[in-house]
């Protein structure tokens, strides 16, 4: 079987190194730190390296099919190092040769700091849009992903469904007061905006259309994320 990009992307990044990323590949949260990882090492003028460690949070049960997650202290025995620098036994989180910092947009942030300008706008105003876009979609799209998906009754979806369509209605008109066409802060210029958002709008267009039949509408209140992505 031909090997994925990604996979290709964990051999490259297997050397031991100072900075260490554990990851559970298919994490979204950690997903986004994994992108700054990959934009400041592709993009940067100084030679960057990191060291992909990966967890795998889940134990086989005994139909093969369920997956159990495991405990903390089961994390602890299997990953000490891990956990060490994750208390709460959660993905992702940096070893940056002996400074521990954890949590998806902490993690991403401190990146952001460490590579200036390749993340993050200089301009003090366009960070604030950056961050206000941020805080909106971490609280009025990303949520409502999982809520829509863990919804059994169909009244329940449909009422999830329409505040995940004004989150994104809103999500449109925020990108279109900063930028009309390309990266959220105009054509090329990426930053943590795209970063915090990509693996959830990945996921609301394949995911939620194949188990929950939602589907973004092709009309002005969205086209600007559809022409973003």
């Amino acid at each position: 079987m031909e090997s994925l990009a990604g996979e290709d992307t964990i051999e490259a990044r297997s050397d031991p190194r100072s900075l260490k990323f554990y990851c559970s590949w298919f994490c979204p949260y950690a997903q986004r730190v994994w992108i700054c990882l990959e934009e400041i090492a592709e993009t940067s003028a100084e030679p960057f390296h990191y060291q992909y460690c990966e967890i795998d949070p889940y134990a086989p049960a005994e139909d093969g099919n369920t997956k159990i997650s495991l405990s903390l202290e089961e994390k602890r025995r299997k990953y000490p190092n891990f956990v060490a620098v994750s208390p709460r036994g959660l993905v992702p989180a940096l070893d940056d040769n002996g400074k521990t910092v954890y949590e998806s947009l902490i993690c991403c942030e401190y990146l952001a700091d460490c590579a200036p300008n390749l993340l993050m706008p200089s301009d003090a105003y366009r960070k604030a849009q950056v961050r206000l876009w941020i805080e909106h979609n971490n609280t009025k799209v990303v949520p409502f992903f999982y809520k829509i998906l863990m919804a059994q009754v169909p009244e329940e979806q449909y009422a999830l469904k329409l505040a995940l369509l004004e989150g994104l209605r809103t999500s449109d008109q925020i990108m279109m007061k900063v930028s009309e066409s390309g990266c959220f802060l105009g054509e090329n210029e990426f930053s943590l905006a795209d970063v915090v958002l990509l693996p959830w709008w990945q996921r609301i267009l394949i995911v939620l259309s194949v188990y929950r039949e939602f589907f973004i509408p092709q009309t002005h209140e969205y086209q600007r994320l559809h022409d973003w992505w």
